[in-house]
């Protein structure tokens, strides 16, 4: 046996175990390398378990995302003729899932990492007959072309935020971060923003203009949350301080349902507050507020402060442009106001200028469709011959209809058996109601001002209705730093509302409405008719056929404030007040008239005229009020800040004067109707009517402290 040796080492003890080491390392190797293919497989071909018909595919997405945890892009143009999908999967694959959903539909899909988007299926050249062909297509509509975008996103301190939302703005999907804080998400070639949450963070959004890396960071809320301040009685308290119950809501939330009538915008925003509109006429529609439902036996309306004023009327015709915030006081937090605050208190703050910013000019058009919430729905004539027919039988009688002439009712051929619809006759589908608001607001480091118009239009919901209702408005504050210690203010606010209604209340005439079928709302030579009685005919009584009742309200309210530091004598010690002047003057000038209608002889084929409106000749009412109102505000106060610790307390008076007075005075038997002026009246019957009353409060506060 031959034998070779190597630095003392046996060559076949060395070449077994070579290759027993080799042959240990190549299997290792093979179980590694299917361990990894088995977690690859694993991460990228999840299994999805759904069954369903018809299904929308943006339902399947939701799924999708659900089961997987995959994020979806596309958009809602990418969807165009997309069929609902029918399919059954149980622990099917992915990719196979999606196979089947898209399979006969224009679409496409790619899976990238943790993202899937979605896009259309293009034909491989011009003038084919498939029907995805380009030809004839319309390029807007066509799926964006995509580009890919990657980021990474962290908190402050550059900790990775794990799970943060990554949406692409104006599309419903989007995509989180990874454990690392990375992610990748598809945006239009033209660009996109992103949109990017987490809890406890503020929202930003970020633009992607390119391909690249972001590095984003987000911000917490919590920073900033212990530092806002709501109004509160007599002044502001730190949010995180509050004890008492006060609910608030900023402007900008009540600019996004920019009622005529904030009062309908804060039910349902405010926890406790409920509202109420028993009306929908124009200008008096009687919104109702209440706060934690009734309180007293009599008047549960809450105390009204705009500004620092208590009781200013028309506040509910504020635009919400001009708001700030508004909040409730509720319980202990709405005692500083004595019993005036049984029903609870509510705060409005308008709209400043802001110290060191540039002016800015901003205009706002509101349009909206009015409707009724519901109408009644009457018998038809054919329904009521029979309920009439059931009648006559129960009381013996003979029916009073054939069979024939209920279906001459029922079918409409015959002209002499009448089928009307009262309601959609009288009233019209909707109304349009308009607002218009224009501002300018700004300021220096000295001085800033706010100055803001608004114009608002209801009108009638009956065809040719008189109904309409305008009001205008203008508010504007100026503010300014004469020194350190001095700073002043100056508030004026003006506004008419001018409402046009028709003479008879509008409540009667949809009571008249309530008509039989059998008679017209207009006879075929197109008078009116005179109704069931009383010659009521409500096509007649919403129009100015009744004559008119204009109804006018002018209002001014004007304020000079002061704001005065004392830190000479002790640190923190302030002095302010103010001084308020308002008046509020309603001239009313209401003309009736009597108006004619129509009953119709069948058997003289003749219509007969008669008299409508209890009244045989106009008469006319004019009536003036005024209240004006003196108010004096002054308030010592002592703030003190000492790293997180806040100490306030204040001292404050408040007197005020108002006095109300009012004139009216009627004439009757006008001999014409062309002027509309009392000289003209008669001066049998005539009479007039005044009254006046005043009233004063003083209020002195017991030491409010806060901390």
């Amino acid at each position: 046996m031959q034998k070779s040796a190597l630095c003392g080492w046996d060559a076949r003890w060395g070449n077994r175990r070579i290759t027993k080491t080799l042959l240990v390392m190549k299997l290792t190797f093979v179980l590694l390398t299917a361990a990894f293919l088995n977690v690859c497989a694993k991460g990228v071909s999840q299994n999805v378990s759904f069954s369903g018909e018809n299904i929308a595919l943006e339902k399947i997405f939701v799924v999708i995302e659900r089961q997987t945890g995959f994020g979806i892009i596309y958009t809602d143009n990418t969807l165009v003729g997309a069929k609902p999908v029918s399919i059954r999967a149980r622990n099917m694959a992915l990719s196979k899932f999606l196979d089947n959903v898209f399979r006969d539909q224009p679409l496409k899909y790619s899976i990238e990492s943790k993202t899937i988007t979605i896009s259309r299926k293009m034909a491989p050249g011009l003038g084919s007959s498939d029907p995805y062909s380009l030809t004839g297509t319309n390029f807007s509509n066509a799926a964006p072309v995509m580009m890919e975008v990657n980021g990474r996103i962290t908190d402050q301190n550059g900790n990775p935020l794990v799970g943060a939302s990554v949406n692409l703005k104006g599309t419903k999907k989007g995509t989180i971060t990874d454990a690392n804080g990375y992610f990748v998400i598809q945006v239009p070639d033209g660009g996109g923003d992103l949109v990017i949450s987490y809890v406890g963070y503020e929202t930003i959004e970020v633009r992607a203009t390119g391909a690249g890396h972001l590095n984003i960071s987000l911000k917490q809320e919590d920073a900033t949350t212990g530092n806002e301040v709501v109004v509160v009685g007599y002044g502001v308290q730190r949010k995180a301080t509050l004890t008492g119950s006060v609910a608030s809501i900023q402007g900008k939330e009540l600019q996004r349902s920019p009622a005529l009538n904030i009062i309908n915008n804060l039910g349902g925003q405010l926890p406790g507050v409920i509202t109420k509109m028993p009306s929908g006429e124009p200008g008096k529609d009687g919104a109702q507020i209440l706060i934690r439902g009734r309180n007293t036996t009599g008047d549960n309306s809450p105390l009204v402060v705009v500004d620092g004023i208590p009781g200013v009327t028309g506040w509910e015709r504020i635009n919400p442009n001009d708001i700030e915030s508004i909040s409730v006081l509720k319980d202990a937090s709405a005692a500083i106001y004595g019993a005036r605050a049984a029903n609870g208190v509510i705060l409005i703050t308008t709209k400043r200028g802001a110290y060191g910013d540039k002016s800015v000019i901003s205009y706002s058009f509101n349009q909206a469709i009015s409707q009724p919430t519901r109408i009644p729905k009457m018998a038809s004539s054919a329904e009521l011959a029979g309920y009439v027919n059931q009648l006559d039988e129960e009381a013996g009688q003979t029916p009073r209809y054939t069979d024939a002439e209920i279906e001459l009712f029922r079918n409409g051929t015959d002209p002499n058996y009448i089928n009307e619809d009262w309601y959609g006759k009288v009233l019209k589908k909707s109304s349009v109601q308009s607002q218009h608001n224009l501002n300018i607001r700004g300021g220096n480091e000295k001085v800033r001002y706010s100055v803001s118009g608004s114009y608002t239009n209801e009108g009638s919901i009956f065809r040719n209705g008189s109904h309409n209702f305008k009001t205008y408005s203008i508010r504007s504050n100026i503010d300014a730093r004469l020194n350190k210690l001095l700073k002043v203010g100056f508030d004026l606010n003006g506004g008419l509302h001018d409402g046009n209604y028709p003479a008879f209340n509008v409540g009667t005439t949809f009571e008249s409405m309530k008509q039989v079928p059998f008679i017209p709302v207009y006879w075929p030579n197109g008078s009116p008719s005179a109704g069931v009685e009383q010659g009521r005919n409500p096509a007649v009584m919403g129009t100015a056929l009744t004559g008119n009742e204009n109804l006018k309200k002018y209002s001014f309210l004007g304020k000079a404030s002061f704001d005065l530091s004392l830190p000479f004598l002790i640190e923190g010690l302030g002095v302010d007040g103010y001084l308020a002047y308002g008046n509020d003057i309603g001239v009313d000038k209401i003309w009736r008239l009597p108006w004619t209608v129509y009953s119709y002889n069948k058997n003289t084929d003749t219509y007969i005229p008669q008299t409508g409106g209890a009244i045989v000749t106009p008469e006319l009412t004019n009536a003036f009020r005024q209240s004006p109102m003196v108010l004096v505000n002054l308030r010592v106060k002592y703030e003190l800040k000492r790293n997180d610790h806040h100490l306030n307390a204040f001292i404050a008076g408040e007197k005020s004067n108002t006095v109300y007075s009012n004139f009216s005075a009627t004439r009757k038997n006008y001999i014409s109707s062309a002027l509309d002026e009392l000289f003209a009246g008669g001066l049998a019957d005539q009479s007039t009517n005044g009254g006046r009353s005043e009233s004063g409060r003083e209020t002195e506060t017991d030491p409010q402290v806060c901390s």
